[in-house]
C-alpha cells in the first residue's frame, strides 16, 4: 500500500508540475498578445496626436485667415463707395415701390 501511495504523490506531483509549466506557458503567450496591443494602440494614439496637432495648425490658419477677410469685409463696408452703393440701392428700392 505503502508503495501506492508514493506513486500517487508522485504522480500528483508530476501533473502539478506539468499544470504549472502549462499554466506558465499560456501566462507569457497571454502577456505576448497584450504587449503586442499595447504596441498597436500605442502607435495609433501617436498617429492621432500627431493629426491633432496637424489640424490645430490648420484651425488656427483658417482663423487668421478669417479674421483677415473680416477686416477686410469691415474696411470696404465703412469706405464711401460702399455707403454711396447702399444709399442708391435704397433711392432705387424706394422708388421701385
Amino acid at each position: 500500500m505503502e508503495s501506492t501511495a508514493r506513486r500517487v504523490a508522485a504522480s500528483d506531483t508530476s501533473l502539478e508540475s506539468q499544470l504549472d509549466s502549462l499554466s506558465l506557458e499560456q501566462a507569457l503567450i497571454d502577456f505576448e498578445h497584450a504587449n503586442a496591443r499595447v504596441i498597436d494602440l500605442t502607435q495609433r494614439l501617436l498617429e492621432a496626436s500627431d493629426e491633432v496637432i496637424e489640424l490645430k495648425e490648420k484651425l488656427r490658419v483658417a482663423r487668421d485667415e478669417l479674421e483677415a477677410v473680416r477686416y477686410e469685409n469691415e474696411m470696404i463696408k465703412s469706405s464711401r463707395p460702399f455707403k454711396l452703393l447702399v444709399s442708391i440701392r435704397g433711392v432705387r428700392d424706394f422708388l421701385r415701390r
